[in-house]
């Protein structure tokens, strides 16, 4: 990887791979050729993901495995926020994009990884950064420094043995603990001798589940949960535990982090979140007389929540925010009848009703005719048709393109004509 980062050095390669292997011709072997072709083509993908990535040494599987930056520089002022003088161990440190923003804010540092390439590739990254930290080979399971913030982040692309569940590796082995590399398991018992923890894991992963395994190791642990996204999608939910889990923070937290891609990882990463309530359970719409489902569904107003308020729970304080209330107790939909200013929040996407009308096909094709609307873009929740079938069942003689949300009411459905707010954030 050295030699074919090397070589790269004042060069500059076409994208073409066969135009790049010309150019190499005469310069290199054939296999120190195409590994400069590869490095030169994963600095390219990686400029959406990291700063700097022009002259770092990166694989393949390092860059997937890799957060992106402008989460990683949230991290790392949030660990530097609550724990400014405490070393942090990045026990799965990959090709360190999460050392890197750790350094950039002045975070004492201690990398490792179990690859002894990705641990080179680590340090290599860190030195050229000007952040001559210290990297190891080391397994993540056996801590080998503390007291310190262990962060940690299993890997969960193995495609190697099967599940609790008897699935070969693969995607499902993505949303089981047991599949991960290391096990959440072993994870548990190192948070439970450690100082404080960050663990990254991935967004769809039941939290309850991660409750119910760290009670069963560790029950006086204490932890918190946030839910990330950034680029309009949720990245992650990441696990805080001990000193990183004071009682003054939220127990359940949306964030979203704005910007485009880093030019730097010490740069100022915008984000707005949303907390939860102190105990730290989902906020349930349902078990809050105010935020019963209104009769009168003449809306004038549509908001969903983004996917981070929705995985962590927080719809009823969303609702709270914004002075609304879910069309259905049980539906990630908020709606309100009387408003002449649109609600507008960075974690929720807004609509403007047109018209409203029971879901059957005669009336929706009424709606849709009084507006011209031929061709649909339908959101739905709570209906078993797909939003692709919904459209090509309403689909109308109209030359307009319209927007149709869909969404389960009660015991019936109802469709709504919507007009997309332009985001804020």
């Amino acid at each position: 990887m050295g030699q074919a980062a090397a070589l790269l050095i004042g060069l500059e390669l076409p994208g073409d791979p066969l135009a790049a292997r010309k150019l190499l011709d005469g310069k290199a072997s054939p296999e120190l050729a195409r590994a400069a072709i590869e490095l030169n083509a994963l600095r390219v993908r990686a400029t959406s993901k990291m700063p700097n990535s022009d002259f770092m040494l990166l694989t393949r599987k390092g860059l997937e495995q890799a957060t992106d930056g402008r989460v990683c520089a949230w991290r790392a002022r949030e660990i530097a926020r609550i724990l400014p003088d405490i070393t942090v161990h990045d026990a799965t440190a990959g090709i360190g994009a999460e050392s890197l923003a750790l350094a950039a804010v002045g975070q004492k540092l201690l990398s490792s990884d179990r690859d002894p390439v990705h641990a080179g590739a680590c340090k290599a990254n860190l030195r050229a950064s000007g952040f001559p930290s210290p990297v190891l080979v080391a397994d993540a399971r056996f801590p080998i420094f503390a007291p310190c913030v262990q962060l940690l982040d299993p890997d969960r692309r193995a495609k190697t043995g099967n599940t609790q569940s008897g699935q070969q590796g693969g995607y499902a082995s993505r949303l089981d603990p047991s599949a991960w590399s290391p096990p959440l398991s072993d994870v548990a018992r190192v948070l439970a001798q450690s100082v404080a923890g960050c663990v990254k894991l991935p967004p769809g992963v039941d939290a309850n589940e991660i409750e119910a395994l760290l009670d069963a190791v560790a029950p006086e642990l204490p932890r918190r949960f946030t839910w990330t996204e950034s680029g309009g999608d949720l990245r992650e939910l990441c696990l805080w535990t001990g000193a990183l889990a004071p009682e003054t923070e939220p127990a359940r937290l949306a964030v979203r982090v704005l910007g485009g891609p880093l030019t730097s990882y010490d740069q100022t990463v915008d984000k707005v979140s949303l907390p939860g309530d102190a105990g730290g359970a989902p906020d349930e719409p349902a078990m809050d007389p105010e935020l019963c489902c209104a009769e009168d569904l003449q809306l004038k107003w549509l908001v969903e929540p983004r996917p981070s308020v929705i995985r962590a729970g927080l719809i009823g304080s969303l609702a709270r925010r914004l002075a609304m209330a879910p069309i259905d107790p049980f539906m990630a939909y908020l709606g309100c009848t009387e408003r002449d200013v649109a609600p507008l929040d960075p974690l929720a996407k807004t609509f403007r009703v047109l018209a409203g009308t029971p879901l059957a096909k005669k009336p929706v094709r009424r709606m849709l005719k009084n507006y011209d609307i031929g061709r649909l873009t339908v959101k739905k929740r709570g209906h078993k048709a797909s939003a692709e079938d919904l459209a090509k069942r309403f689909h109308g003689p109209g030359k307009r393109l319209g927007t149709l949300v869909v969404a389960r009411i009660g015991r019936s459905h109802r469709a709504f004509l919507v007009e997309p707010i332009p985001e804020i954030g």
